[in-house]
């Protein structure tokens, strides 16, 4: 009995020192546990910091995991999913500049800021896209592209249509996966009339737009993109067909509408593969025999070139033919008739 207080004391004792121990304990593991959700916190916003979850995340999207990617249009969603954010289409007047908050989306495969009224490319920021499949910068103010775009060696089609370019860049040439290039409607090029050699470098380009730019010569590395497969060339200032475009074998859409050509070289019949050709609102006058050896024509569009003299009966040879485009031509009904005879009955024809 004596010793009861004794043992009452003890007993208070470790329960006490257990529970301050217990207390600590929790207190340690809440502390540890704070650290490593604030390790995983993506950086603040402002920063262009990129994270290692987000670094070993990156890889190239097939066509078809592109095809399925979400689109997005807020760059708010964007930012709370930089891992996932593959594409990247801003709205019409959204963003005049690159956004800090776009610097860590780093995984955005396409992007589109059409419309923005951006005035100049972020050359800090865009070279960290080095995953970018498709760029298109169509209906702003830019004048040039930044030297850091060499970085974007995954670029397959860019757009940079209607802009305020004087010169077409140069640093175009340093982007070797390029398929796609969209350089149209950039009326202040008008100035100068050419495009540089360095398009040439493009060896993988198939389909190239120079519409609207008000060209009078090409340089001669031109005939160096030998798998170009769509060229429009319409609305320039050309009075023949240069022969760099006649050196691409491979070309299937030749499209040559309001230049000023008068004359159609002989050579235009090395194009064997042409399935597609208008050289509508040019003044021809004669029918250029050179066309009737492209017999794996499909359209052909002659529209307003004041041609008189139409081989009828050789006509016959454009088996594949689906549609005859000769409008303000003044062609007689009669020879309207006598072409439909010679053609297949499923050819349409304008006039």
């Amino acid at each position: 009995m004596k010793n009861r207080p004794f043992v009452y004391f003890l007993f208070l004792f470790v329960l006490t020192t257990t529970i301050t121990f217990s207390s600590y304990a929790q207190r340690k593991r809440n502390e540890e546990k704070k650290e490593d959700v604030k390790k995983e916190e993506p950086k603040n916003n402002t920063s262009l910091v990129v994270s290692d979850t987000i670094k070993k995340l990156r890889r190239l999207l097939n066509k078809e995991e592109l095809a399925n990617a979400n689109v997005f249009r807020k760059l708010d969603e964007a930012k709370t999913k930089p891992d996932s954010t593959f594409i990247l289409d801003l709205p019409s007047f959204c963003c005049p500049f690159f956004p800090k908050e776009m610097g860590n989306l780093v995984n955005i495969q396409i992007l589109r800021m059409n419309g923005v009224d951006l005035k100049e490319v972020d050359s800090t920021m865009i070279g960290n896209f080095d995953h970018l499949q498709v760029l298109s910068f169509n209906n702003n103010f830019l004048k040039d592209l930044p030297k850091q775009m060499a970085s974007l060696k995954n670029l397959e089609e860019l757009e940079i249509r209607k802009n305020k370019f004087l010169t077409i860049p140069k640093i175009i040439g340093s982007l070797p996966k390029l398929r796609y290039l969209d350089l149209s409607l950039n009326i202040d090029l008008a100035k100068t009339g050419t495009i540089p050699a360095e398009i040439g470098n493009l060896k993988n380009l198939e389909i190239l737009k120079l519409e609207g730019l008000m060209l009078t010569k090409l340089p001669t590395t031109f005939g160096n993109l030998t798998n170009l497969k769509h060229l429009n060339f319409r609305l320039n200032k050309l009075k023949s067909i240069p022969k760099e475009i006649l050196q691409i074998t491979n070309l299937e859409v030749l499209i040559m509408k309001k230049n000023g050509i008068t004359v159609i070289p002989n050579e235009l019949s090395n194009l064997k593969n042409l399935k597609h050709l208008d050289l509508s609102a040019n003044v021809l006058t004669t029918f250029p025999e050179s066309i009737l050896k492209l017999t794996n024509l499909e359209i052909l569009n002659l529209s307003d070139t004041k041609i008189t003299n139409f081989p009828i009966q050789q006509l016959g040879i454009f088996k594949k033919l689906k549609e005859l485009h000769l409008k303000e031509n003044n062609i007689k009904a009669e020879d309207i008739n006598k072409i439909r005879n010679i053609l297949p009955n499923t050819v349409q024809i304008y006039f």
